[in-house]
């Protein structure tokens, strides 16, 4: 969690949410030119930066411990081979 004193998710946090757009993204060199060997566009950062956030956010929604496909349903999938009438 640490790099020697540094909360390392904490501090790139604060900073990300500091130089976040109005609109939700993250500027690149599409917004204000090439700055110290900045050649990112705002997508390509925006993307990189959602990820980073996402490090320790809760999942939003909670999959089922059990999925059904439908199979062996009317219509969901046939096991086997054809079926007698």
């Amino acid at each position: 969690r640490k790099l020697g004193k540094h909360d390392w998710w904490k501090e790139g946090a604060e900073y990300l949410l500091g130089v976040q757009n109005a609109d939700g993204s993250w500027p690149g060199s599409e917004q204000g030119g090439v700055r110290q060997g900045d050649t990112t566009s705002p997508m390509v950062n925006t993307c990189f930066a959602i990820l980073f956030l996402k490090k320790a956010t809760m999942p939003l929604v909670k999959l089922p411990e059990q999925i059904y496909s439908g199979e062996g349903l009317v219509g969901g999938g046939k096991k086997g081979g054809d079926e007698k009438k």
